[in-house]
């Protein structure tokens, strides 16, 4: 009987400590939180070509600490333009807390100007991950271009036949002179209309190549006006207002 008595209280301390652990152990594993405290504000329009994040991660109900911290940036890959740090275009890249910081933080600098949108991704010690996401557009240069001037044949050449070289000069402006984009970066367009049956040419788009274009001008046997239409376009995409420069021949010469 003293057998049987001792181990029915051995069986309810068990039950007893074992009720215990399970009050303990949470029984549900809930993800971490996480909140920006310095970011651009959502879908905000940001007129500089970088932008600093800072926030906070906290798991109140994991023992096992915080995890591991991710961040990643979309679009990932723009043009040929190299993303600061370059390794946020492979996807989610591992980040580690500043020593001494309260938050924390991320900087990216060299956007060229589009949406994008910045993740932070949080994985507690039992592998409950939490993402949060800011979308924010760049455009740090807002100002069109301006094309200064265009090396064009005079308005009546005494000559009707004749080879011409266009040049186009041109520079950017923006909010800060360090956003502007380079003169030799800037891309351009034109087109040439030529009377009667003479050739025209239009280029396909916008490119550095397009500066300058050369022609031979038979007026004798195409009398009448041409015409030399150019823009230029900054790496922003902001096009210039369209310059024009004409003359006219006529089949005895300058009428």
């Amino acid at each position: 009987m003293r057998r049987l008595i001792l181990l029915l209280a051995l069986c309810a301390v068990a039950l007893t400590t074992w009720s215990c652990i399970e009050e303990i152990q949470p029984k549900t594993n809930n993800a971490p939180k996480i909140w920006f405290v310095r970011a651009p504000e959502a879908n905000q329009i940001i007129y500089e070509n970088g932008a600093t994040f800072e926030w906070v991660a906290v798991d109140t109900d994991d023992d096992l600490g915080m995890g591991q911290t991710y961040v990643a940036m979309t679009p990932t890959v723009i043009d040929t333009i190299e993303i600061y740090p370059p390794t946020l275009q492979q996807g989610w890249l591992r980040v580690y807390k500043p020593a001494n910081s309260e938050y924390w933080g991320f900087d990216v600098s060299n956007l060229p100007d589009t949406m994008y949108t910045f993740s932070v991704k949080v994985i507690d010690g039992r592998g409950a991950e939490s993402i949060t996401a800011r979308a924010f557009k760049v455009l740090f240069d807002n100002l069109v271009p301006i094309v200064d001037e265009v090396e064009c044949p005079p308005a009546k050449p005494t000559n009707p036949n004749f080879m011409w070289t266009y040049v186009i000069h041109a520079h950017d402006v923006a909010p800060s002179p360090s956003a502007a984009t380079p003169v030799d970066s800037l891309t351009y367009w034109y087109s040439f209309r030529a009377p009667g049956g003479a050739d025209s040419y239009e280029t396909d788009g916008f490119s550095i190549d397009n500066r300058t274009f050369s022609v031979t001008i038979d007026g004798q046997t195409y009398p009448g006006e041409y015409r030399f239409r150019a823009k230029a376009m900054d790496r922003a995409g902001n096009v210039s207002l369209e310059y024009l420069c004409k003359f006219e021949v006529g089949s005895g010469g300058p009428k």
